[in-house]
């Protein structure tokens, strides 16, 4: 016969313990979708009770829930819900890598006076071009 952690281990294989689900653990793991549907909805909890018993949901004691047991456990599970959402840093949203543009040269510094006169002076040197149009 099968003893201490052994029998603990064949007992967690079998289907001999169901685990129960009690309202509070559900409306923990519902929390965002069931608080969604009670901001647009009034909640009857007198209704919600015989659905959350129908689906085997039962109060800390192993007792179908009461409407009020009920509106109160939603209460403190928001309260719980909020706390820890509160103390978990919210997510940095990453942005996608922007594309890099190349660096463009800067335009030449703006021609000088005597610049201006080399040039003038190699086209005159070539002799086949037309000399450019006096500045005015």
């Amino acid at each position: 016969m099968k003893r201490g952690k052994d029998l603990l281990a064949a007992i967690d294989r079998s289907d001999t313990l169901k685990e129960k689900l009690t309202l509070q653990q559900w409306m923990r793991e519902n929390h965002d979708g069931f608080a969604a549907r009670l901001t647009t909805r009034f909640a009857d909890w007198v209704e919600l009770v015989k659905l959350f018993a129908e689906a085997g949901l039962t109060d800390r004691y192993g007792r179908p829930p009461k409407p009020e047991t009920a509106r109160k456990t939603w209460q403190r599970v928001r309260t719980e819900v909020k706390a820890a959402r509160a103390k978990t840093p919210p997510l940095r949203r990453v942005e996608a890598p922007q594309q890099v543009q190349p660096v463009q040269p800067a335009d030449p510094a703006p021609s000088s006076p005597s610049n201006d006169l080399t040039k003038i002076r190699a086209l005159l040197a070539e002799g086949s071009r037309k000399l450019p149009d006096p500045i005015r």
